[in-house]
């Protein structure tokens, strides 16, 4: 079964190198295999295997596979959003999806597209202060504050393992740090897994409770 898709974005291109990473599991990976474009995703990030869990004070508290049961070959890959967005543009358009720039929806594009019969299905993938849920479900609620935050960034210089991801706890947060994605697409990087261009870029993230 196939149907015809259509995707509107209110800008005329993607935002460029914006936002921080983002890990994909098994079976994220594996949905966008059934959708013939894991391979390019994977290219634009890298694999990591193994997830640890640490003490403020340094002690190992959990090892354990990476988004994955322990048989599964198929490793979580982490990956810079911006990259994401713009692999899954770049396949959307190979597979025959029209992309439509420059359109926010409103009412009077909302209005259109069920009078014309133009969807049978809307789907309103635009984040956490959906503009498509509020125009469906104008009574629904809205986000709130959870009392956490992030920060993240990148630190060059460090000697670190390449294929983990770790998160240390501290008392009211934690720290997180993983192989910096960009370094898998080093030439360097791509003949060995190990070699020194991976464990000298990482990328940081802490989270806090307010």
């Amino acid at each position: 079964m196939s149907c015809a898709s259509a995707k509107y974005e209110a800008h005329a291109e993607p935002a460029g190198p914006v936002g921080s990473f983002v890990s994909l599991a098994a079976n994220g990976l594996r949905a966008l295999d059934a959708l013939g474009c894991l391979p390019p995703v994977q290219a634009a990030g890298r694999a990591v295997e193994r997830q640890r869990m640490w003490s403020g004070g340094g002690r190992l508290l959990g090892d354990v596979p990476r988004g994955r049961r322990s048989g599964d070959p198929l490793h979580s890959v982490t990956l810079m959003r911006a990259d994401l967005v713009s692999v899954l543009r770049t396949e959307a358009a190979r597979l025959g999806a029209r992309i439509r720039t420059g359109e926010r929806l409103d009412t009077t594009a909302l209005e259109r597209l069920h009078v014309g019969d133009v969807a049978d299905l809307i789907v309103g993938a635009d984040g956490i202060w959906s503009a498509t849920r509020r125009l469906l479900h104008p009574t629904a609620p809205e986000p709130g504050y959870a009392g956490l935050y992030t920060v993240s960034g990148e630190s060059h210089g460090l000697d670190i393992e390449p294929d983990a991801f770790n998160m240390i706890f501290g008392r009211r947060g934690a720290f997180l740090h993983v192989p910096s994605p960009s370094c898998a697409r080093r030439p360097a990087c791509t003949a060995a897994r190990s070699c020194t261009p991976c464990r000298s870029c990482v990328v940081t993230m802490t989270a806090g409770s307010s």
